[in-house]
């Protein structure tokens, strides 16, 4: 989900009124510096709503109050694509020091040969290809 994200100006909407001051606390707990620095990456601001004006979307509720026979989707929700304009670095792989430990993870795996052989896959360059991706 980071590369939807990356790049992008988002609006935090919330009904925890103390999050508003999230970016300029100065002093924070260790798990308060540990959220910001996982956060520190993100460009967001935060919005306080009360929670009888903020109109919850279906990520914020608890899955399962609605059976999944009680949903359903429109037709459209899995064709249209939402247009992204986001900077190509950010989804691109720059550097191959990755090949390297797969190449030696699947060699020195047991299961690996026996898992290649039951699903659709193919082998190249020593490296485990499904559909066409590593």
């Amino acid at each position: 989900w980071r590369h939807y994200l990356y790049g992008v100006t988002t609006t935090v909407c919330t009904d925890h009124a103390s999050l508003r001051f999230y970016k300029t606390q100065p002093h924070q707990n260790s798990r308060q510096a540990r959220w910001y620095d996982k956060l520190a990456v993100f460009d967001f601001d935060i919005v306080y709503k009360p929670g009888a004006t903020n109109k919850a979307d279906g990520l914020s509720r608890m899955f399962n109050f609605l059976t999944l026979t009680q949903v359903k989707l429109s037709p459209l929700s899995h064709s249209c694509p939402i247009p992204l304009q986001l900077p190509l670095n950010n989804m691109m792989v720059t550097t191959d020091a990755l090949f390297p430990s797969l190449r030696t993870a699947q060699r020195d795996d047991a299961s690996y040969d026996a898992m290649a052989a039951r699903i659709d896959a193919s082998i190249a360059n020593d490296l485990l290809y499904i559909k066409g991706k590593i």
